[in-house]
C-alpha cells in the first residue's frame, strides 16, 4: 500500500474517533474495544485501521458512517480506494458549511444559473450529436454550461448526504428506486425479480 493511501486511511479513522460523535476514552485499548463494539469489527481490526496497515471494507465504512453519523466517510473512501470513485466522484469538500439549511440555500441561489444554462445549451445542441458537430467556440461554451450543472449535481450530492444525519438513507432511496423501477426506467436488479415474482404468486 502506497504512503497516500496510509495517510488517508489514518485521516479517515482519525476523524471518526475525534470527531464531533466520537466516543472519548482516554484509554486508546478501551477505546479500540468499544468501537468494535459499535460497527461489530474486532478491536484488533480497529488498530489496524488506525496505523493505516489495513484498509476497512466498504461493508464496514457503511457501518462507521452510520454509527458515527458521519455520511461523508463513504465519499472519502470511494474516492480514496475504488478505482471507479476516484474516476466518477466529486472531490470532498471538507472545507466548507454542509449542514441541511446551508446546501439548500446554495442551491436556491443556482437556481437562475441554472435556468439560464439550460436555455442557453438548448441552443448549443440544436443539429449536434456528436463532438464534431460543434464548432471550437461552441464546444467551448458548451463545456463552460456543463460546469454549472456540475455544480448543482455536486451539491445535491452533499444534500443526500446531510440527508443522512436525519434518517436513515434507504428511507429516501429506496422510494426513488422504487419509482425508476414502476415507471421502467431501469432493468430491476434480481433481487427485484425475485420479489414481484412472489407478490405475483401471492
Amino acid at each position: 500500500m502506497n504512503q497516500r493511501i496510509i495517510k488517508e486511511a489514518d485521516k479517515m479513522i482519525g476523524m471518526l474517533l475525534t470527531g464531533r460523535d466520537a466516543i472519548q476514552i482516554s484509554d486508546k485499548r478501551a477505546t479500540q474495544e468499544r468501537v468494535g463494539g459499535v460497527i461489530d469489527v474486532d478491536p484488533r481490526m480497529i488498530a489496524f485501521y488506525e496505523s493505516g496497515e489495513r484498509v476497512p471494507s466498504p461493508e464496514t465504512i457503511l457501518k462507521m458512517a452510520q454509527a458515527y453519523d458521519r455520511p461523508e466517510m463513504t465519499e472519502q473512501y470511494c474516492r480514496s480506494y475504488c478505482a471507479i470513485g476516484q474516476a466518477e466522484a466529486y472531490e470532498v469538500l471538507d472545507r466548507i458549511d454542509r449542514s441541511l439549511p446551508t446546501v439548500i440555500m446554495k442551491l436556491d441561489t443556482k437556481v437562475p444559473a441554472l435556468v439560464e444554462a439550460l436555455n442557453h445549451v438548448k441552443k448549443l445542441m440544436i443539429n449536434k450529436k456528436r463532438r464534431q458537430d460543434f464548432s471550437d467556440f461552441e464546444w467551448v461554451e458548451f463545456m463552460d454550461t456543463v460546469q454549472v450543472f456540475l455544480d448543482i449535481e455536486h451539491n445535491i450530492k452533499i444534500l443526500r448526504q446531510e440527508l443522512c444525519h436525519l434518517t436513515n438513507r434507504e428511507d429516501f432511496m429506496n422510494p426513488h428506486h422504487q419509482k425508476c423501477f414502476d415507471k421502467g426506467y431501469t432493468t430491476p436488479c434480481r433481487e427485484q425479480q425475485k420479489t414481484a415474482r412472489l407478490e405475483a404468486a401471492m
